[in-house]
């Protein structure tokens, strides 16, 4: 059950004003948990401030969405993907949003809550409080938390220059972004929770992966055949001739299991590291 493997190792929305908390300005490096009240509701993140970036220089953020399960929150989901490394390596700003009951609104499942809103604010208020290159705006997820970053590419293109799925898949049904956004979706052949092929996930329907990389394809008016690479157990698809310079790309991990890739958790051998590989596609696509 997915709900059980997010809980160890990581998981249309309504408008509406907000009243921002006062706002947390201090640009100090480290571990940050602040809030913000959106339609009268209490949300909570975690924020990691790298001591390795540039502070003469906008940094990129990465808003990294976690799984759905009991208890989960932003410090667990560093814990286990071990993300807030990878920012550090990179110069990047990295945001743990929390979801309300423990999951999202990604559409078709799995809450109720206005997390469209709560993303947007939030991204208002880190560019307004530190030195942040707006057009180096990226989410990530697994599982529940890929879910979501596939509706933030929909209703939050303007914001977003790419988003990476791991374990994840698209169940929001009306999709139209209002520009292009580049995709990455790491998936596993052997994923019993999100299957590789579609199916059902907690009673909701789940496409292929195949099929999510399909529609993308088309929203990013994609043409030609994908390039196509292989590394160990890795098989990547690649789709570069989209509108707007994006890329659309699957990466499809032979025997990988429903998890984030590279940690500790169901582990296969020979698997690639996600963390690597989501900010590799990121950088790779900064203008």
């Amino acid at each position: 059950m997915w709900l059980v493997f997010i809980a160890v190792s990581i998981g249309a929305a309504s408008c509406g004003g907000s009243a921002a908390t006062p706002k947390v300005t201090s640009l100090t490096s480290g571990v940050q948990h602040a809030s913000l009240v959106v339609d009268g509701v209490k949300r909570t993140y975690r924020l990691y401030l790298p001591p390795t970036l540039d502070p003469k220089q906008p940094a990129p953020l990465v808003v990294h969405l976690h799984g759905c399960s009991p208890g989960v929150n932003g410090d667990q989901e560093a814990a286990v993907t071990h993300f807030d490394d990878e920012a550090t390596i990179g110069r990047f700003i990295v945001v743990y949003p929390e979801g309300l009951d423990d999951c999202w609104n990604a559409g078709n499942c799995c809450t109720k809550a206005d997390d469209v809103t709560f993303i947007n604010q939030l991204l208002d208020r880190l560019i307004k409080d530190r030195p942040i290159n707006q057009s180096h705006v990226f989410a990530t997820g697994a599982s529940g938390g890929g879910f979501m970053s596939y509706r933030l590419a929909c209703e939050l293109s303007t914001r977003f220059t790419a988003i990476a799925s791991i374990s994840g898949s698209m169940v929001f049904d009306n999709c139209h972004p209002a520009r292009p956004v580049s995709i990455l979706e790491m998936h596993g052949t052997a994923d019993l929770d999100v299957p590789y092929g579609g199916g059902f996930t907690n009673d909701t329907p789940t496409p292929s992966a195949a099929t999510v990389i399909q529609t993308w394809t088309a929203l990013d008016g994609c043409v030609g055949n994908p390039i196509k690479s292989q590394s160990g157990i890795t098989e990547t698809s690649v789709w570069n001739q989209c509108q707007g310079g994006t890329v659309v790309r699957l990466d499809t991990v032979v025997g990988g299991h429903h998890q984030w890739f590279g940690s500790s958790f169901d582990p296969v051998p020979g698997e690639p590291n996600a963390n690597a590989v989501i900010w590799a596609f990121f950088s790779s696509l900064a203008p």
